[in-house]
Order: structure tokens, then sequence, then C-alpha cells
């Protein structure tokens, strides 16, 4: 299996998590875009590395600091297709959260142009072999 945007996805995933502005405007393109399922709060889309930043914070904030962790990985045709799972309590009423979900990476030249987000692993595959 291809793993030729893996650092790419990773590193993305780091800058946004951390919140750095620099190293997200290294490897998101200025006009990349994520896409949310109706199941995120708020805004389904989200611009550029400030917005897309703005939007895991916003996502985030009410959440204890848990864990996430990549679980399943494939490419196709410059798209890189993540399974997470997620895992966290809310800082208010300590519930448990325990998520898996999905998400297509777009990568452009070591730049991510694109995120798709999947309620599945399954489903984001199925919608990446659609498009090919």
């Amino acid at each position: 299996m291809s793993r030729r945007h893996f650092a790419v996805v990773a590193e993305a995933l780091e800058a946004i998590k951390t919140e750095d502005l620099d190293a997200a405007a290294k490897l998101f393109y200025p006009d990349a875009e994520w896409h949310n399922t109706a199941a995120f709060p708020g805004e389904r889309v989200w611009k550029g590395p400030i917005g897309i930043i703005a939007f895991w914070h916003t996502l985030t904030e009410a959440f204890n600091e848990g864990g996430h962790e990549i679980e399943q990985y494939a490419e196709r045709e410059g798209r890189a297709v993540v399974g997470f799972h997620t895992w966290s309590s809310g800082k208010a009423s300590g519930a448990p959260i325990d998520v898996r979900w999905a998400a297509i990476f777009e990568v452009r030249d070591q730049r991510v142009a694109r995120v798709d987000v999947y309620g599945s692993y399954a489903r984001a595959i199925q919608a990446v072999e659609s498009r090919t």
C-alpha cells in the first residue's frame, strides 16, 4: 500500500491540533477547504489554514484533552483516506465521547488542497473509489 502522502497528512493534522498557523500555512493551500458532515456543529465548510484551525479549536474547546489515532489508511489517485479513532470527555459534563470517523485528504505537491469528512472509513473508501 502506498503511503506517499502519509507524512503530509500527519503533519497537517498536528498543525491543526496544536494551532500552529505557520506549519498549517506550509501544509495547506491558502484556499484549502475542509468539508464536514452534518454531524459536526456549525459551518459545513471551512476555508484556508486559519479557518480550518478555527473550526478545530471550536470543535475541541468543549472537551478535555483526550486521544486521537489513525486506525486505517489508504491512498488512491492523490487522495489519502484516513480512518480515525477519537476519544475524550466533555469539560462541563464529563460525558465520554468515543467515535470513529474518516476523512479523504486531497494532496497535491505535498500540500493539502481539500478534506472531506465521512462518518465511517468504509464510506470514505467507497467515495474515493467511485471518483476514480
